[in-house]
């Protein structure tokens, strides 16, 4: 789970990218700059995540020997 210091730093990043694409400033006009809106959103994600038995968890803790590496 993450902490919620963790929830609103990925949260603001996600907001910052978002309000780079032009489709979602169209989308949601309304809470493109809403903060609380992309908590909300992370928040919801994590939770869905975690019933379905996932866990987030930054990359290096599971980059050992053997460890699936993005391309």
């Amino acid at each position: 789970m993450l902490l919620s210091k963790e929830i609103s730093q990925v949260a603001e990043d996600l907001g910052t990218e978002a309000k780079m694409r032009p489709y979602v400033r169209a989308l949601i006009p309304s809470v493109i700059d809403d903060n609380d809106f992309w908590r909300l959103i992370i928040e919801l994600v994590e939770i869905v995540l975690h019933r379905r038995g996932y866990v987030v968890v930054r990359r290096e803790i599971v980059q050992g020997e053997g460890a699936v590496r993005p391309r």
